[in-house]
């Protein structure tokens, strides 16, 4: 990686936070929850995780949100797999 993307990356996390303020864990709790619940390639349990570790989330409520949204993945793909189903 090269210093100025660090640089970069750094700079807009804390702009984020900035802009946020105290609401910054409330709207970053949210968004991993549907980074992880979206049932696209490159997104899931893993990634979550590593954005949690990214926006600097309290572990205990990350892994909350991880998994809720895993449970939400695993009810949308269920749906949408018997509706297909249904289909045929």
């Amino acid at each position: 990686h090269a210093p100025w993307s660090v640089q970069w990356f750094d700079h807009a996390l804390r702009r984020v936070q900035r802009k946020i303020g105290t609401q910054y864990e409330r709207w970053g709790l949210l968004a991993v929850f549907f980074f992880v619940a979206i049932p696209l390639p490159g997104t899931g349990v893993w990634s979550g995780a590593l954005l949690a570790v990214v926006l600097e989330l309290s572990w205990k409520r990350a892994a909350l949100a991880v998994l809720g949204g895993m449970f939400a993945m695993g009810a949308i793909v269920l749906m949408v797999t018997l509706a297909g189903r249904a289909a045929l």
